[in-house]
């Protein structure tokens, strides 16, 4: 585990699990309230899991990291084609970025997962009109804010945004369902 910030985050996890305290983040004996408590609460339930060492901790934001790996392959394929769907994943974990978060666990690879999947099931929401889909990309939305903040959902709105200003659906933009 690289430190300082990953030694950290390991320890606020297994604080976590060793007091049975998960609303709660310590840190050198008092109140840390620095972030959001997702990634916590990911790496705590692997740690019941799997037990407290260096692979249980960075398990989860590889798994997410997959995760995200797999809805962007599905979003492309929805909306260009198999092969452009390939390349994306194959850009997407070949980015520098990208490498070092998952070694050092980082948000990003919790933020990304999230994010991707959040614009997957909206964009299958506003394409075959299923609640399912809006229930989804609400709580990966609402996963991602956990991760980083009010901010995570800058980038959901405006790849939908977006999408629906570019391909001239301006009525669809205003449509109640999205708040």
């Amino acid at each position: 585990v690289i430190g300082p910030d990953g030694s950290l985050y390991a320890a606020l996890a297994k604080n976590m699990v060793v007091s049975h305290n998960y609303t709660d983040l310590f840190a050198y004996g008092r109140d840390w309230l620095d972030k959001p408590h997702f990634p916590f609460w990911m790496t705590a339930l692997s740690f019941r899991i799997f037990g407290i060492n260096e692979w249980s901790y960075k398990l989860p934001a590889i798994l997410f990291m997959l995760m995200a790996a797999r809805y962007t392959w599905l979003f492309a394929k929805a909306l260009y084609s198999e092969t452009i769907a390939n390349w994306s994943v194959l850009i997407l974990l070949t980015a520098q970025h990208i490498v070092l978060s998952n070694t050092d666990v980082r948000a990003e690879p919790y933020l990304t997962g999230l994010i991707i999947a959040s614009v997957y099931h909206f964009y299958r929401a506003y394409s075959s009109k299923l609640f399912g889909q809006l229930f989804l990309g609400s709580l990966f939305a609402a996963c991602a804010v956990m991760t980083k903040g009010i901010f995570a959902l800058i980038p959901i709105g405006a790849a939908i945004g977006g999408h629906l200003l570019i391909t001239k659906q301006w009525k669809a933009i205003l449509n109640i369902r999205w708040l």
